[in-house]
């Protein structure tokens, strides 16, 4: 299964992350988060004709769906005899709603709100439109799978320029350095992000107590892990070069000891756009300074050292984001607490281990009885398996949060069942197609040199489909505790 943490390690990535939708009765599908206006109608503001009957017909749809309920949005409604706010029939049975009140506030009452989309294309009305909910998910998956692709398609272009300038045996090395630190890096974050992203996204204060506790202990976790690294890798007889390499990729845990509970946090409190911001940053750097050490001939070793300048960026704009957010409030940790954080955070360490090891100990392995060529061609292939997962994880990192704050075990299990077929639909065409189209894109990628990864990569694209539902099914287990 795959884990709710997030590894940057790739062709093209020297750091290690290590730390690695909501809905309601209302939302039925895709389209649902697309409606706004009927067709036709869209534009700054619908008209008030336009909305009202639109409201009406969207209302009865809603409501017709759950077996009788009102279908009038004026009196029929609870509360509306007394000159309350009626209360719609969607949260009626669950008062307390998600985090920030359901439809319309606090207590879920039904209230007519205009929420403005970005772009001017409409506004999305509470009767039947887009909820704050569905919002939300929206809002973050777009803004996360932009972010994303935007950084992917960086990474993707630029892992491809990074193998055929460093050749098979050198892009080998490379490959085995970041495995041993992906590996072993969940050990230095304990399961502790994600576990920070559902705390905050249920209770903010609480979750903000913890954010000094869990960067301290973090970064003394760090120093333990790049330790035991060292020390495995030693005991594998690695060369000298490639174990400075280990020990340079592996400073990431001492960056990520700060960034990584700053962006848990962000995470939390959904604000996936400065999330991604900061990820398209790192990999700016990344990108232009691995080129520039690449045409200065500084090897491997040059890439590890941009990609941690990259990092030291994307933490210093993220602290600025916590800081400006009212999130992180600098104080002396309390130290009786590291214990308890450390069962809580037991699980999702466990299953963060046993999935990084599953990815990585193949790389591991492979250099142990192969040559460095060998690895270079496996992890050709094995890179754009990965570059293809980057969509399920894009809209699992907005589905986590919201997931977490969702109070309606009925309307979450809807949420499974829907996302579970999206994925599906998502993944099945990757695999068919990589597996068909495989021995002309990877010497079109990589040139003719890497021509023995195309068994490999046809053997893996396989997985991509169970890759998708593992990673999703991973945060929904998280959701549940």
């Amino acid at each position: 299964m795959a884990a709710p943490t997030s590894s940057r390690a790739d062709a093209s990535q020297a750091t290690v992350d290590p730390s690695g939708p909501e809905t309601n009765g209302g939302i039925h599908g895709l389209s649902s988060f697309l409606h706004a206006c009927p067709r036709g109608a869209r534009g700054p503001v619908c008209s008030e004709a336009q909305r009202s009957g639109w409201r009406k017909r969207a209302f009865r749809w809603s409501t017709s769906s759950r077996g009788g309920e009102p279908t009038d949005p004026g009196s029929t409604l609870p509360g509306a005899a007394e000159g309350r706010a009626p209360i719609h029939p969607a949260v009626r049975g669950n008062r307390s709603g998600v985090a920030g009140g359901g439809h319309g506030g606090a207590g879920g009452r039904f209230r007519e709100r205009a929420i403005p989309f970005s772009g001017g294309h409409g506004i999305f009305r509470g009767t039947g439109g887009m909820s704050p909910v569905a919002l939300t998910v929206l809002r973050n998956t777009l803004f996360g799978l932009g972010g994303r692709l935007t950084v992917k398609a960086l990474a993707f272009a630029f892992s491809v320029w990074v193998v055929r300038r460093l050749g098979q045996e050198a892009f080998g090395h490379y490959a085995t350095a970041l495995a041993y630190v992906a590996a072993f890096a969940v050990l230095s974050d304990w399961g502790l992000a994600p576990y920070l992203v559902r705390e905050i996204a249920r209770d903010r204060r609480r979750g903000e107590a913890m954010l000094v506790d869990v960067m301290t202990l973090r970064f003394f976790l760090s120093l333990g892990t790049i330790g035991l690294i060292l020390g495995i890798a030693w005991w594998n007889r690695q060369p000298p070069f490639l174990l400075g390499g280990i020990a340079l990729a592996a400073l990431t845990f001492i960056l990520y000891a700060a960034q990584g509970p700053l962006e848990a946090a962000l995470q939390g409190i959904r604000r996936l756009d400065l999330v991604s911001a900061a990820g398209v940053l790192q990999q700016l750097l990344f990108v232009g300074l691995g080129t520039v050490s690449l045409l200065l001939g500084w090897g491997f070793y040059g890439l590890i050292g941009a990609s941690l300048a990259g990092l030291t960026a994307a933490l210093a704009l993220t602290a600025w984001a916590a800081r400006s957010l009212d999130l992180f409030h600098p104080r002396r940790p309390e130290w009786l607490t590291w214990p308890q954080l450390l069962r809580a955070g037991l699980p999702f360490g466990l299953i963060g281990l046993a999935v990084n090891l599953s990815y990585k100990v193949d790389t591991i392995l492979l250099s142990l009885w192969w040559t460095a060529g060998i690895v270079g061609w496996y992890n050709a292939a094995y890179n754009l398996i990965f570059s293809i997962a980057m969509i399920s994880n894009a809209a699992n990192v907005a589905l986590y949060p919201s997931m977490a704050a969702l109070a309606d075990p009925d309307a979450l299990t809807s949420v499974v069942r829907r996302s579970i077929g999206y994925l599906w639909m998502l993944s099945v065409p990757f695999a068919v197609g990589g597996w068909v189209l495989g021995d002309r894109l990877i010497p079109a990628l990589y040139g003719a040199s890497f021509l023995p990864s195309v068994p490999a990569f046809r053997i893996l694209i396989g997985v991509v489909p169970f890759m998708f539902l593992s990673e999703y099914l991973g945060y929904v287990i998280l959701v549940q505790n």
